[in-house]
């Protein structure tokens, strides 16, 4: 009942939200800083990797760093992964590069402080170990009013963007909690097929049906007990069976329980449960139904459950 319940979801709320991208390209964007506030910025940096962080309005100093951060070019006997930056000098623009040295730590995070021309206090820049995938590359830090108009407006525009999708993907997900939860408390009944066929060394069996009134919900397994691999396939529901079967309408294409499995297959002894959804009347409800199973690839073997009612 559980792996019923667990796939509804997908199938009452068919929307797929992709994440909100940082502004600019994968890894690159830019902060713009008062000459007076206590803010601090985060830098995502990647095992392995390197950020450049750059400075328009140029270094006023060296960077001063926490105790979980060093000096590229000073040399430590300390264990466990650091930190690690160094002042670079490029014309026109102050560049201080971060890495990380050593094993990754979970949670590791360290506190840069850079002095910048024209600002009365360090601006504080947060260093956090992350992913690789969420590595930044490059962040650039300019003076508020140094950043033309289009620009600013450009930044806001992608800023809002994120903020909509966030918004969004929240209020799909209390969307869909509340359809599920709408679904569940309507009436509703699982009823237990336990239908079994075995062809060579194949098993497919038909466990449960649930009904939530016409969507119908068919819980199955399949089983390898052979050394060649099986492939899931497809399972087909048809009101009534030979020549004169009708296929339902479908709400969705089975889903399995194991990921990739259609792609990979199952080994010797391995099982997997999956589900078909689909709609059904009152009227068809009465008759009975058959479920088809064909491999689509290897043995291109079939199964049929014939018979099966609600």
């Amino acid at each position: 009942m559980k792996f019923v319940l667990f796939v509804v979801l997908a199938c009452l709320v068919g929307v797929d939200v992709e994440a909100a991208q940082r502004p600019l390209s994968a890894g690159v964007r830019w902060h713009t800083y008062a000459h007076s506030s206590g803010d601090v910025y985060r830098v995502q940096v990647a095992p392995g990797g390197a950020v450049h962080l750059l400075f328009p309005a140029g270094l006023a100093g060296e960077p001063h760093c926490t105790d979980t951060c060093i000096e590229e070019s000073t040399s430590t006997a300390a264990k466990g992964g650091r930190f690690r930056f160094r002042s670079v000098g490029t014309p026109g623009v102050g560049t201080v590069v971060v890495g990380w040295s050593g094993p990754p730590t979970e949670r590791a995070s360290a506190l840069l402080s850079v002095a910048v021309v024209g600002r009365s206090q360090p601006l504080s820049i947060e260093l956090r170990l992350a992913r690789a995938e969420d590595g930044d590359t490059q962040v650039s830090f300019t003076p508020a009013d140094a950043v033309p108009a289009d620009v600013q407006v450009e930044k806001r525009v992608a800023e809002l963007r994120a903020a909509d999708a966030n918004e969004f993907a929240k209020r799909l997900r209390d969307a869909s909690a509340r359809a599920l939860h709408e679904q569940v408390l309507q009436t509703h009944q699982c009823s237990r097929v336990g239908a079994r066929e075995r062809k060579a060394d194949a098993i497919f069996e038909v466990e449960e049906i649930c009904h939530f009134g016409r969507k119908h919900f068919l819980t199955f397994s399949l089983t390898n007990r052979g050394s060649a691999t099986l492939f899931p396939g497809t399972v087909l529901v048809t009101l009534g069976s030979g020549a004169a079967a009708m296929p339902v309408d479908y709400l969705s294409l089975p889903y399995f329980s194991k990921e990739g499995a259609e792609e990979s297959g199952l080994l010797h002894k391995e099982s997997v449960r999956g589900v078909v959804s689909f709609e059904v009347d009152d009227e068809e409800k009465a008759r009975r139904f058959e479920v088809r199973w064909n491999e689509v690839r290897g043995a291109n073997r079939q199964l049929v459950v014939p018979d099966v009612s609600f």
